[in-house]
């Protein structure tokens, strides 16, 4: 009796579990799938090794962070790759380049191109649009200059025809997203940075305040996935 008792409870558990993993299985934060050890991400480099690893003890390739969720088909990952030390590399995109013929999803004349009405019809033509991106690792961002400047913009020689007092093209390579909780700004001079009376993270002896990083980076990058010219 006690025997039978086992075996239909045994049955039971089985019934039950098998019910939960199908009720589970497609959440994206299974913990029964992570690895059980840290997850580390190995790249070979021209000084040897470099070597990726999450505090949280895995790194999951499933979240937002590598999904192309705009309509461009970028995503976060397109231009921080681990590696290339979570940012981009001349060397890779060139690779990336003649294996997509410059249509890999980093090339994109938003921001990949020198100019955002570059001529990108042929290979040999998005090989000269984007070749800050293919020669320096570059990426260009529109700014204008602010009303409150305390300079003007006299003249203009801008190879590319493009920028002007209504929108500079400055250059610059993707911030490494690692160990962000480190900055207290984005930018050396704070502009990719919200400002904020009401935030705790000032500069220190100052009443220089910013919004949290997040607040910016989520701007920047839906940017840069949903944006196609």
């Amino acid at each position: 009796m006690q025997h039978r008792r086992g075996l239909a409870l045994i049955a039971l558990l089985a019934l039950a579990g098998g019910w939960m993993s199908a009720a589970h299985a497609d959440r994206d934060d299974d913990d029964r799938r992570r690895p059980a050890v840290p997850q580390l991400h190995h790249a070979r480099n021209d000084s040897g090794v470099a070597s990726t690893i999450s505090t949280n003890g895995f790194i999951d390739t499933r979240n937002p962070f590598f999904r192309p969720l705009g309509t461009n088909e970028r995503s976060c990952f397109t231009c921080h790759q681990p590696q290339d030390g979570w940012t981009i590399v001349p060397k890779s995109l060139r690779e990336r380049f003649e294996q997509t013929r410059g249509t890999d999803p980093v090339f994109r004349v938003v921001d990949g191109a020198n100019s955002p009405h570059a001529d990108v019809s042929t290979y040999r033509a998005r090989e000269k649009s984007y070749s800050m991106l293919l020669s320096k690792g570059l990426i260009r961002v529109g700014l204008p200059i602010p009303a409150t400047a305390e300079f003007e913009l006299v003249a203009v020689d801008d190879p590319y025809g493009f920028a002007s007092a209504a929108e500079l093209s400055l250059f610059r390579r993707p911030l490494a997203t690692t160990n962000l909780r480190f900055l207290s700004t984005v930018m050396w001079d704070g502009r990719e940075t919200l400002r904020d009376a009401t935030s705790t993270l000032c500069i220190f002896n100052t009443t220089t305040c910013f919004a949290p990083l997040g607040v910016d980076l989520a701007t920047q990058s839906s940017d840069a996935v949903v944006t196609h010219a």
